[in-house]
């Protein structure tokens, strides 16, 4: 994973590239700028850029500068860092590191009050004695996390201070996060969906308790030993009160590689801005790679706001062909352009997992005709025993066993089984197998299309229905011309069916004109 170059831009309007710890004087007029303390600024990481030129970074949540100031301590130096291993802290007792991030340390403790082992959180005192915006960015963290109870979603179980450090314990979580997956290179695709789903289902839940994350990547989800995904670090998040205001309201949060556009502006924000990011990292699970790369952050960040999404020419294997055009809406940059809520984000994640994907069987798809068949079989022998009785009522004589009669009641059956499909997305022998047409691109089928391959599934009654109903009106062809009609409509059926046969997906003249296929409902 490339890492993004340290880079600050002058009062002038220079960009100054910071390298090492010694000052670095602006070559257009001459301001030193200081670089923070051992802190190497990557796309992966969370960073706030504030519009007038500032910049900072941390790995768990947004921190930045000081007004007035051209640098800031970013992170405490490691050696400033107290081991709390082995201490109390309160009914907490330290037993391990797990990790260190821009404002803290996470530890495994033991809460010795539940007898349960908890992650502690401990923001860092040096940092916290600095800048009080620091502390208030984690306050504001747990208070938001607590507030949504999701299986999805970490849960805290308490906010404290000790000894003059801030800290929250939130459940521990045995797993890796995904970023730590990746050093292993793309994951399988049924892993990505799965995890995609279950985050968006988390983020669905955090919405509805006007929780908007702002920070999803993939090193703010773990995945657990069972299976299950944790979302985490809602150091950025927003609530219905107004997004946390860090270091002024002309900042920019968020990070690099997954940043939405309008979030990289410093615009407004909702739940669209998580769905960007999602994608981009639902993106970077299934190829091996970000969406986009840069030199530095801002480079990143230019591409996220102009250039359009390009998708690897030779994807892993078991991607689905639709995966493009899911991730495309998802990553669309105006937000009214992406899925409209979660659960229609869910639902076309759902659709793209390997078992929804699964083309039918000849022998299925053979099982759902012949019921469909059926179907029009009681359908037709209903209509003309309407027919005849409304004739009787009438007082009119018609013969109900007639082949004009028959023919129509087999054309009406027919247009209403192709009516069915159209609003219920299959025929009713295709519901009852558990199978549904689907389009191959991923994207909904529309009503007429599924009207059209309606027409070419019933091409053989509806053509009768048509001739018969000539018939009795009168304007019957020529009995060569009415052979020729049938003997036509139903060798295109027979050589329909006779290519889905050698097709390696099922898929009939029909579906591959209409460019649909039909596939196992799950």
């Amino acid at each position: 994973m490339s890492q993004a170059g340290a880079l600050y831009r002058c009062v002038c309007g220079h960009d100054i590239p910071v390298k090492g710890k010694e000052p670095v004087a602006c070559p257009t007029c001459g301001r030193l700028h200081h670089r923070p303390e051992g802190v190497e600024l990557g796309a992966a990481e969370t960073i706030v850029v504030s519009k007038s030129g500032r910049s900072g970074s941390g790995r768990s949540a947004a921190v930045g500068t000081r007004p007035g100031a051209e640098s800031v301590a970013l992170e405490a130096p490691a050696d400033a860092r107290p081991n709390l291993v082995g201490r109390g802290i309160d009914h907490f007792e330290v037993l391990e590191e797990l990790g260190r991030g821009g404002m803290g340390t996470v530890y495994r403790a033991l809460d010795r009050s539940l007898e349960r082992y908890v992650a502690l959180k401990v923001l860092d005192s040096a940092v916290a004695l600095s800048q009080q915006d620091i502390v208030e960015a984690f306050t504001h963290e747990a208070r938001t996390q607590a507030r949504v109870s999701h299986p999805g979603i970490a849960t805290i179980y308490y906010v404290g201070k000790f000894e003059g450090m801030t800290y929250f314990a939130m459940e521990i979580v045995p797993g890796r996060d995904l970023e730590s997956w990746l050093d292993e290179g793309p994951l399988p695709f049924r892993q990505v969906v799965n995890a995609a789903v279950q985050v968006v289902q988390a983020l669905k839940e955090a919405q509805a308790r006007g929780v908007i994350h702002r920070d999803v990547k993939p090193g703010n989800i773990i995945l657990s030993d069972s299976g299950r995904v944790k979302v985490t670090d809602f150091g950025l998040s927003k609530t219905e009160k107004g997004g946390l205001q860090i270091t002024g309201a002309r900042n920019i949060t968020g990070t690099p590689y997954y940043i939405a556009p309008e979030q990289a502006r410093g615009e407004s924000t909702d739940f669209r801005t998580d769905i960007y990011s999602l994608g981009a990292t639902v993106y970077h699970l299934a190829y091996g790679r970000p969406p986009f790369d840069g030199d530095n952050f801002m480079a990143v960040i230019a591409k996220h706001l102009g250039d359009p999404v390009r998708f690897p020419t030779s994807p892993p294997q078991d991607v689905p062909k639709a995966l493009p055009i899911v991730i495309g809406r998802m990553m669309a940059k105006r937000p009214e352009e992406r899925y409209a809520s979660y659960e229609e984000l869910e639902k076309a994640l759902q659709e793209l997992r390997p078992e929804a994907q699964t083309p039918s069987t000849v022998r299925r798809r053979i099982t759902a005709a012949l019921l469909d068949t059926m179907m029009l079989f009681i359908v037709a022998s209903i209509f003309t025993m309407v027919v005849g009785l409304g004739a009787t009522l009438l007082g009119r004589s018609i013969d109900q066993r007639s082949t004009a009669v028959q023919g129509v009641a087999w054309g009406v059956a027919a247009v209403l089984a192709i009516a069915g499909q159209a609003n219920r997305g299959a025929t009713a022998g295709k519901l009852f197998g558990r199978m549904r047409i689907a389009r191959v691109d991923g994207f909904p089928v529309e009503r007429w299309r599924l009207a059209l391959r309606g027409i070419c599934q019933f091409l053989v009654p509806l053509a009768g229905g048509a001739v018969s109903a000539a018939a009795l009106l009168g304007l019957a062809p020529s009995a060569n011309t009415v052979a020729a009609i049938l003997l036509g409509t139903l060798a295109v059926s027979i050589v329909d069916f006779l290519w889905t046969l050698r097709s390696r997906d099922c898929r009939t003249f029909h579906d591959l004109a209409l460019k649909t296929w039909v596939i196992d409902r799950t």
